[in-house]
């Protein structure tokens, strides 16, 4: 309740990550693959069912970020901090047009996600604030490249999707960053709001990373083993 009274929107990215943590934690425990599916299926009804009746009945104490008006909040939101952005000189950007429907904000998705995790870029850096976004920012998209260059692009996503704890980073990290990318446009902003992602973005590299390390290290030739051989005279 606390949360939800001071900043909302971390725990609107917050029930949908628990959900998959809770969902990845257990459902392993069901030996059948198809009543494995069943419970998920019915698990993420259940999740999204409560999440809808949770905005509806407290949609006054959510105000603006209720259902019907969450849309609209993100892109009132983003275009007030533009206009007082304009006179702040390199701190605007702009992802386009937003169309204020679930499509639209899908169309948007990548962008927003990237904006947040990745910008301000090294030329983007107007101004000495700006520079350090712009080398924290720099740091995330270097490690993330570490990251798919040890581990592989594809087979990341399948080692997250594996553990439980590293879906719930992913799956945090994803929806707050969405929610901040699009509803904000201004670096200075930006790099405020997203302080509740970030160390959970960071996590994840890291934890990669480390496996990564401690599987090529586990395959390393000095590691092997020696065969012995035997001659019989």
């Amino acid at each position: 309740m606390l949360l939800a009274s001071v900043k909302v929107y971390i725990l609107l990215a917050f029930v949908p990550a628990i959900a998959f943590w809770l969902l990845s934690t257990y459902s392993h425990r069901i030996r059948f693959a198809a009543a494995r599916f069943l419970v998920q299926l019915l698990v993420l009804g259940i999740v999204g069912l409560s999440f809808w009746f949770f905005s509806e009945q407290f949609s006054e104490e959510l105000n603006r970020y209720s259902l019907d008006r969450i849309l609209q909040t993100a892109q009132s939101t983003r275009g007030w901090i533009s206009y007082v952005s304009d006179k702040e000189e390199g701190s605007r950007y702009d992802i386009g047009e937003i169309d204020p429907s679930i499509t639209g904000l899908a169309a948007k998705f990548p962008e927003a996600v990237n904006v947040t995790l990745y910008r301000p870029y090294l030329w983007e850096v107007k101004n000495p604030l700006m520079l350090l976004s712009g080398m924290e920012s720099f740091a995330f998209l270097v490690l993330t490249l570490i990251v798919f260059f040890r581990v592989g692009f594809f087979k990341t996503f399948q080692k997250i999707f594996k553990d439980p704890n590293l879906l719930f980073f992913f799956s945090f990290t994803l929806i707050c960053a969405f929610s901040v990318g699009i509803s904000t446009g201004n670096f200075g902003s930006l790099s405020r709001y997203k302080i509740p992602c970030m160390p959970f973005f960071a996590a994840l590299l890291l934890v990669l990373y480390y496996q990564s390390k401690v599987s090529i290290q586990k395959i390393t030739p000095h590691e092997r083993p020696q065969a012995k051989i035997h001659y019989i005279s």
